[in-house]
């Protein structure tokens, strides 16, 4: 079980160095030829994500959102998150966003830290991931433009679960395997799942 005082844990952890290429490299896609981890654009986008965990009453939760079937992350599985708007911090941005796309956000105060930013180059964003932790249980009213729906992951199941599955994609015409982390039918790749990798390394360490 995971710890009861979770936030002090992550707040603790965060502040200290992070395994940034190491905890992302396992969830690399083997095409993405390491793409995440050179340096961003000058003309990347900066951008930024809400890595949210919240107390079900039962559970910790890591909510995603799977986006709707349009453009160039169609019906992929990811963090709530955008673009940071002139004169935002990552952190406001994170939070707009999250309340934008879901219909809920944690507060300011519940920001405990940062994992490493990563480049995501099919979209050209360079990503701030924010991390809140609450437990206050949101009611989500997402956005139908953007999110198709909002998949609630335990946190334990993506802790406790030692394996680093493969799911089977059909990028641009061409069919391609990539890790994942998996919940229910849910497989989640990409720089999704390399940030949960990192995620994870920091709640268990």
């Amino acid at each position: 079980m995971l710890d009861a005082d979770l936030s002090r844990h992550l707040s603790q952890r965060l502040a200290q160095p992070l395994l940034g290429r190491a905890a992302h490299q396992a969830y690399s896609h083997p095409q993405s030829y390491g793409r995440h981890f050179g340096p961003a654009p000058m003309y990347a986008r900066k951008a930024a994500i809400m890595v949210l965990i919240y107390w079900n009453g039962t559970e910790w939760i890591l909510p995603l959102t799977r986006r709707v079937a349009k453009g160039i992350h169609a019906s992929q599985i990811c963090f709530a998150g955008g673009g940071i708007d002139p004169g935002e911090t990552a952190v406001e941005a994170a939070l707009r966003e999250c309340g934008e796309e879901t219909g809920w956000a944690p507060t300011k105060a519940n920001v405990v830290g940062q994992l490493s930013p990563i480049f995501v180059y099919a979209s050209n964003n360079f990503v701030s991931c924010i991390v809140a932790i609450t437990r206050e249980q949101p009611v989500w009213k997402r956005d139908p433009r953007e999110v198709a729906e909002v998949i609630d992951v335990p946190l334990e199941h993506i802790c406790s679960d030692p394996k680093i599955h493969q799911t089977q994609l059909d990028l641009f015409g061409q069919n391609s395997t990539a890790p994942c982390f998996r919940w229910n039918s849910y497989d989640i790749w990409g720089a999704t799942s390399m940030v949960i990798s990192e995620l994870k390394s920091v709640i268990l360490s």
